[in-house]
């Protein structure tokens, strides 16, 4: 069943944009078009195209006015739910719950290019700066040969601006032999824009070649329950990447940890024309 009728949407219809000049969602570049419509609906809704306690155009209208089919339609809308912006009743439609969603960092990869600007887009408060030897379990973790250096960066990474603080426990771990570029990393300084593999790449004539990475859901130990300010035991998602340079050498391997509400991870995939293909 459709959605309720929303009146005036017709003459809403002119000034919906589908490039914004903000990006209220936290998206960036050109994700898929259902994040880009989610984006186009938050912004009018934080003008007050929308006003709070109104009700959203309907399914079938907004297909009409995207020119794309309604299940894009509906997760488009389901993006906003989740974002508490709106909420949604069967046969009532879509209505409009705040002005501005609440804090979540949507991270939308779909190239190694678009995994390297999210340490461009947030911000790594650097809180320790130690230099370790990789043990076994350090290896079963990150990858690495057992006795290799390493020198560590740990501290939180945050959206600027963003009053509920940190939404990620981030630790870059840079190979011993790149170890000198901890002199231009000041502990406790001003806020990392630049990420850390970034500059040992400038730094040494580096480039990178590949980004392999992993991801586990785990429960929050004391230490992450503290920096990211979570109960100790609620879910968060580890995510591990190594940076690997064009020759073959890991230069970086990095921990990111997640809470569950302040972080969203967006893939594309696609299936290449002779069929399904995977590499190891």
């Amino acid at each position: 069943m459709d959605d309720a009728a929303s009146p005036a949407w017709r003459s809403r219809a002119a000034g919906m944009r589908m490039a914004m000049g903000t990006d209220p969602l936290g998206l960036a570049g050109q994700p898929p078009r259902y994040l880009r419509i989610a984006q186009a609906l938050a912004a009018d809704i934080a003008d007050g195209r929308y006003a709070v306690g109104g009700m959203l155009p309907t399914e079938a209208e907004l297909c009409v006015l995207h020119g794309v089919s309604r299940s894009t339609i509906r997760e488009a809308l389901r993006r906003l739910a989740a974002l508490g912006l709106v909420s949604r009743t069967q046969g009532i439609g879509t209505r409009v719950e705040q002005r501005h969603a609440k804090s979540t960092y949507i991270m939308s990869a779909q190239s190694v290019e678009k995994v390297m600007q999210y340490a461009a887009e947030t911000e790594f408060s650097v809180r320790s700066i130690d230099e370790i030897t990789a043990d076994e379990s350090f290896v079963a973790r990150m990858g690495g040969r057992i006795g290799e250096r390493w020198v560590a960066f740990c501290g939180t990474r945050a959206v600027p601006g963003d009053s509920q603080g940190a939404f990620c426990r981030t630790c870059a771990y840079v190979a011993g032999r790149f170890g000198e570029v901890r002199r231009s990393i000041a502990l406790g300084g001003p806020p990392l824009t630049t990420p850390i593999y970034q500059t040992v790449a400038d730094t040494y004539g580096l480039a990178i070649g590949e980004i392999r990475q992993t991801m586990r859901a785990e429960a929050a130990g004391e230490e992450d329950a503290e920096l990211l300010n979570v109960a100790a035991g609620s879910p968060i998602l580890h995510i591990v990447r190594q940076y690997i340079t064009a020759d073959g050498e890991m230069m970086e391997v990095s921990t990111n940890t997640y809470p569950a509400g302040r972080f969203e991870y967006s893939m594309r995939l696609r299936l290449s024309t002779g069929g399904a293909s995977s590499d190891d």
